[in-house]
C-alpha cells in the first residue's frame, strides 16, 4: 500500500512518452472537461447576447419580372398585387433615371426584390427597364387615399432602400453617412417609428404639399426626430404629409 501511494506521488510525465501515469491522465481528462463545459457556457451566453439580425432580404444579382401599375408621384412605386412595391436605381439612387423611357401605367419591370417583413423594393435594372404590357390578372389600381387627421410621431428618418434589407444595419448613428448619401440620390425617406413592443412601421415623408424630402431630411437621418403632419394612408403604404419637425 505504502509502494503504490509512493509511486502515484512521484508520477512524472514526459511528452514523448506514448501514455500518461494514471493520475496525470485524470487529472487532465478533468480539467478538459471543465474547459469544455466552460467555452460552451460562455459560447451560448455571448450568442444570447448578439441582437438578431431583422428578417429582411436582398436579392442581389437575382433579377426577376413584375407586373403592376407604375407611378412616379410622388416616389417610384409599382402596385402589383394590391400591394404598393417601391422602386429604385441601383447604388445609392432612386429610380427616375433607370424608368425615364418607360411610361406611368400597366408594365412589366425587371429587378431584383428587397424585402423587409410587409414592406417591399425593387431595384430596377437599367436600361430599357419596362415595358408597356396588359394589366395582368391579379394586378389592381391604386387604391383611394385615406386621411387621418394631424398627428405627431417621434421615431428615425432611414434611407428605405438600405433598411429594408440592403445593408444590415441600415439604421442609427452607424448609417447616418451612408442614409445621407442616399437620400440625397432619391431613395424615399421613411420614419421608422417602433411601439413599446418593438413592432415597427415605416412612414413615408413628404412636404405639407405631397412633394419630395429626401433632400430637406438627409441631413437629419439617423438620428431621433420628432414630425408633425396629416396622416394617410394608400393601400399599404403609410403616408406622413409633414407641416413641422424637430431633431432631438
Amino acid at each position: 500500500m505504502i509502494e503504490a501511494i509512493e509511486a502515484q506521488r512521484d508520477e512524472f510525465y514526459v511528452g514523448y512518452e506514448p501514455r500518461m501515469p494514471t493520475g496525470i491522465a485524470r487529472r487532465v481528462s478533468w480539467a478538459v472537461g471543465l474547459f469544455a463545459c466552460a467555452a460552451g457556457v460562455a459560447a451560448s451566453i455571448s450568442v444570447a447576447a448578439q441582437q438578431r439580425l431583422p428578417p429582411s432580404r436582398f436579392e442581389f444579382g437575382v433579377v426577376k419580372p413584375v407586373a403592376g401599375i407604375l407611378r412616379r408621384d410622388p416616389y417610384p412605386s409599382l402596385q402589383a398585387n394590391g400591394r404598393r412595391v417601391w422602386l429604385v436605381g441601383p447604388g445609392k439612387s432612386g429610380a427616375d433615371t433607370v424608368l425615364s423611357a418607360t411610361p406611368d401605367g400597366a408594365v412589366t419591370l425587371r429587378g431584383s426584390a428587397i424585402e423587409r417583413g410587409p414592406h417591399r423594393m425593387l431595384e430596377v435594372v437599367p436600361p430599357g427597364a419596362g415595358s408597356a404590357s396588359p394589366l395582368p390578372v391579379g394586378v389592381q389600381s391604386s387604391d383611394r387615399e385615406r386621411q387621418f387627421g394631424v398627428v405627431t410621431l417621434t421615431g428615425e428618418i432611414v434611407d428605405s432602400k438600405c433598411f429594408l434589407g440592403v445593408m444590415n444595419p441600415g439604421e442609427g448613428a452607424v448609417h447616418r453617412d451612408c442614409a445621407r448619401r442616399c437620400l440625397s440620390g432619391g431613395i424615399p425617406p421613411m420614419l421608422l417609428v417602433r411601439n413599446d413592443e418593438g413592432l415597427e412601421e415605416l412612414v413615408l415623408l413628404l412636404s405639407a404639399t405631397g412633394e419630395r424630402t429626401g433632400e430637406k431630411f438627409a441631413r437629419v437621418a439617423g438620428q431621433p426626430i420628432t414630425v408633425t403632419g396629416r396622416l394617410a394612408r394608400e393601400g399599404n403604404a403609410w403616408m406622413l404629409y409633414v407641416g413641422a419637425h424637430r431633431a432631438q
